[in-house]
């Protein structure tokens, strides 16, 4: 059965596979051949099992500050948005997916571009928790899109169109260890700003971002099998803008 390029239970189960493999004395190269995995994954899983077990994650710090207690100014206490933020890129060579097509007769994709400029894709979702006293829950989510690849100014811009669009309401940033996330610049920035604080997922933790879920579905539902021959309607294929 084809799983979804969105399922990450289904990756996670491989992991934990892997995982009981490596506990049996399989080599790397054994569980390349059994999951049908690239070697640099199987290394990474093995990396990851030999730190943590089967858990996979003995040497990550947590996502919040050790001893959590009332006093701690806390997503919850802050009355905070949480909101994650990860980056991608698109290319103009389409994502290529399986699809319907009638009984012998191969699916042909036809582009005109084997490279071409790239469109980056900073994805956003936020959640804010209520706490029973009339205050609604409330969620949104949003794409940035950018030409090119985002650095420390654009993050900035982003971050800074984030403030306004939620009113400069509390904000907990939470996104991966990206270099330019943690640019020196860009903290200089942060601390500028009292409704921002920045948090940073633990390493190889894809299933701890929603975002990873709505960028697998772009591209591997709204973009696939899509040949642009402009980067810009690549921007226009986005329900998310």
């Amino acid at each position: 059965m084809l799983r979804h390029p969105g399922d990450l239970q289904w990756l996670e189960r491989r992991r934990l596979q892997a995982a009981d493999l490596f506990a049996q004395g399989k080599t790397r190269a054994e569980v390349v051949h059994e999951l049908g995995v690239s070697a640099q994954t199987a290394g990474r899983w093995y990396t990851c099992w030999r730190d943590g077990g089967a858990a996979g994650r003995g040497r990550d710090r947590p996502v919040g500050r050790p001893g959590v207690a009332a006093d701690y100014p806390n997503a919850r206490t802050r009355r905070a948005w949480l909101c994650f933020v990860d980056e991608s890129g698109v290319k103009l060579t389409p994502p290529v997916r399986r699809t319907w097509a009638p009984k012998g007769r191969t699916p042909v994709l036809r582009h005109p571009y084997r490279r071409g400029k790239q469109i980056s894709m900073c994805g956003m979702v936020a959640y804010r928790h209520s706490d029973g006293d009339g205050e609604q829950v409330a969620a949104c989510m949003g794409f940035d899109l950018l030409e090119g690849a985002y650095d420390t100014r654009a993050f900035i811009r982003v971050l800074d169109g984030l403030g306004y669009q939620l009113d400069h309401q509390p904000v907990t940033v939470i996104w991966d260890n990206l270099g330019a996330h943690h640019a020196g610049d860009l903290h200089a920035w942060a601390a500028t700003q009292p409704w921002l604080e920045l948090a940073y997922l633990p390493s190889y933790a894809p299933e701890l971002d929603p975002v990873e879920g709505l960028r697998a579905n772009l591209k591997g539902c709204e973009l696939a099998n899509r040949s642009c021959c402009a980067a810009s309607w690549q921007g226009r294929a986005s329900p998310y803008e």
